[in-house]
This record gives C-alpha cells, sequence and structure tokens, in this order.
C-alpha cells in the first residue's frame, strides 16, 4: 500500500480573542467595590463632622479620601463598563493584528509591530504589543480611531491585554501569535522558555 504523504495542516486566516465577562466582572467589582467603600469611608467623615463629632481639623482626612476615591471610582467604573462591551479585543491574522480597547482601535501590519510580549503587572499576565513608535493613524497599513492621548500611550507603552479578562487560554493565544506572525513573534508566559524561532 503506498504510503501518502501527509499534508501539513492549514494556517488558520484568522484568530479572536473573546472578553469573558464573567471574569471581568470579577476583576473589576473587586477594584471598584475597594474605592467604593474607601468613599463611604470619607463620606462617613463627613458625617461626623457635621454631627460635631469630629473637629474641621480633622475633616482633612475625609475630603481626601473623597477627593482620592470619587475619580479613581468614576475611572475605574468606566473601564469595567466599557470592557464588558467588548466582543473582541484582539485580532490575529496574517497580515497583522487588531487590538480593540475602551479608548479604540487599532490595526496594524506586523512589520510595524516592534515585539509581542507577556508581563506580569498587579498580579496578572498581560500581553503587551509594542508598536513602532514612528506609526500614526496616516501611516499606509495602519487603521485606527484612537484618541490623540491614547497613541502618546501606545507609543510608549504599547497595547495591553490582561489574560484574566479572556475566554481563551493564554498559551493557545501565544500560539495564534506565533503561527499568524509566521514565527516573527513567539510570546512565552513569565517563567517558561520562549520557544525557538
Amino acid at each position: 500500500m503506498p504510503s501518502r504523504a501527509r499534508r501539513p495542516e492549514p494556517t488558520p486566516q484568522e484568530y479572536a480573542v473573546h472578553i469573558d465577562r464573567r471574569a471581568t466582572d470579577r476583576m473589576y467589582a473587586g477594584v471598584v467595590g475597594i474605592w467604593g467603600a474607601l468613599l463611604v469611608v470619607g463620606l462617613v467623615g463627613f458625617g461626623l463632622l457635621a454631627a460635631g463629632v469630629i473637629s474641621q481639623t480633622a475633616a482633612v482626612g475625609p475630603l481626601v479620601f473623597i477627593l482620592v476615591c470619587v475619580p479613581n471610582l468614576v475611572i475605574y467604573g468606566w473601564i469595567w463598563r466599557a470592557t464588558r462591551r467588548l466582543d473582541v479585543p484582539l485580532l490575529v491574522r496574517p497580515g497583522g493584528l487588531t487590538c480593540r480597547t475602551p479608548r479604540g482601535e487599532l490595526s496594524v501590519p506586523w512589520d510595524r509591530v516592534v515585539d509581542v510580549r507577556v508581563a506580569r503587572a498587579f498580579r496578572q499576565d498581560q500581553l503587551t504589543v509594542l508598536v513602532d513608535p514612528s506609526i500614526g493613524p496616516d501611516t499606509p497599513g495602519v487603521s485606527a480611531t484612537l484618541s490623540r492621548s491614547s497613541w502618546s500611550t501606545v507609543r510608549k507603552a504599547g497595547l495591553r491585554l490582561s489574560f484574566r479578562v479572556v475566554a481563551e487560554p493564554a498559551s493557545e493565544v501565544l500560539a495564534a501569535v506565533a503561527t499568524l506572525s509566521g514565527g516573527r513573534f513567539t510570546p512565552a508566559l513569565p517563567g517558561e522558555a520562549k520557544p525557538a524561532r
């Protein structure tokens, strides 16, 4: 019986990373809950001031609590809500990738990506996509709806995606990046050896 040559499996045309809304809720509910509890402490302090239980000089503490807590509560609440609305924050294709964030979207070809790596931050693994800092919304092959301030952040720190809020396993996402980038980028989780190129 003649042996048949095994055909290589076709390369997928794209790989979509989806938001896990339950995981997103778990992550942000804790953060928003802490800021909310601190705000309540500040408000209780003002209540004690109004009732004459504490002096006006002691009111500085509750005032600082409120001035710090309100902006953080608003920011994290907005990020939580906006992240929940993202269906596919990362789309990986043979021609490049598309990152969707609460502040807009960026599609960039692989030749404008400087590095794709995984870093540990805030006790979680985050995929970081570093792009050529010279790119902008008018760069050929680049498509973006990012605000001007977001461009500045992207150029300096890259685009980040926490593996804590996505449905797909980190190893699967990293394998898709390695495959669909044609081996150009082979990110690994912290503590794991990078695959050979």
